[in-house]
């Protein structure tokens, strides 16, 4: 299955049936929960209808019933030890993704994880459904845990139904001074539509990405200044072609790829791009 990762918080739905899979997961069951599911399958297909209505945000889709949480470990369980359709047909399909990064922050690395977009404690009908499972780093998975809404309002951007493909979430601002590792923000994109740009501060916020963001900065900053004084030393390719080479293999991977949002700052602080003109060999 080809996955397409345009942005954090924007990946292709799976191409997965769930509806029509539930009559063949119920089969599957043994007594007493086979009944149990039977009893309840048109109820859990109006849960999956109503999932995908609400486009899985929080505020619109209500919490499982009473008697739905009451049985919550049936539903978790199938998670948990699956088997059988829903080991073949729905979680080797989300596993054998093609990702390269987090849909959640666009840190590089091979998602090893999925993660519940609504978990599945609250939500145990949704614990195996395909468009509630997210492919997602290990540190996005730990930070968000269950968390869903804060003071009533939603926190994360869901990596299948919000935002355009191509659009930027964050931008990057390098500050001075440039000698040693300069200080950054991370800051939300202003054309992002307003329904969208708290959620994404929340988003930032809640999985602590700017934390992160910190390390790798650091690290890649350093890189540029190596690069540089190679460069002058070596080919002493114009400064900014040499910019626009690194930028454009990193936005051959993601338009928020954490190189891109790097090497797009650099190349729009004419300071900075002064410094590094300056800069000795």
């Amino acid at each position: 299955m080809e996955w397409i990762l345009k942005m954090p918080s924007f990946i292709e739905r799976p191409a997965i049936d769930d509806i029509n899979l539930l009559d063949t997961i119920i089969d599957e069951r043994n007594e007493p929960n086979k009944s149990f599911f039977k009893a309840y399958r048109n109820g859990w297909e109006l849960r999956y209808e109503e999932y995908i209505r609400n486009h899985g945000n929080p505020k619109r889709i209500s919490i499982s019933s009473t008697h739905i949480t009451n049985n919550k470990t049936k539903f978790i369980n199938l998670y948990s030890s699956p088997r059988g359709t829903i080991e073949s047909d729905i979680i080797d399909v989300l596993e054998e993704h093609e990702l390269s990064h987090c849909p959640f922050c666009s840190s590089l690395g091979v998602p090893d994880t999925l993660d519940h977009f609504l978990p599945k404690d609250t939500y145990p009908e949704y614990a195996i459904f395909s468009h509630n499972l997210i492919p997602c780093c290990d540190s996005c998975n730990r930070a968000k845990s269950t968390k869903v809404l804060k003071n009533g309002k939603r926190i994360f951007l869901h990596p299948y139904y919000d935002m355009a493909e191509d659009m930027e979430i964050y931008n990057l601002v390098i500050k001075p001074a440039y000698e040693n590792a300069p200080d950054f923000e991370l800051v939300v994109n202003n054309g992002l539509k307003n329904k969208y740009k708290k959620i994404a501060k929340r988003h930032l916020k809640e999985l602590k990405i700017e934390e992160r963001f910190r390390k790798y900065f650091k690290s890649q900053y350093r890189r540029l200044i190596k690069n540089v004084k190679q460069n002058k030393q070596t080919s002493n390719t114009d400064l900014l072609t040499l910019l626009n080479i690194f930028l454009t293999n990193s936005l051959n991977v993601d338009i928020n790829y954490w190189d891109t949002l790097f090497y797009k700052s650099v190349i729009n602080n004419q300071e900075l791009l002064d410094y590094l003109e300056d800069i000795d060999e």
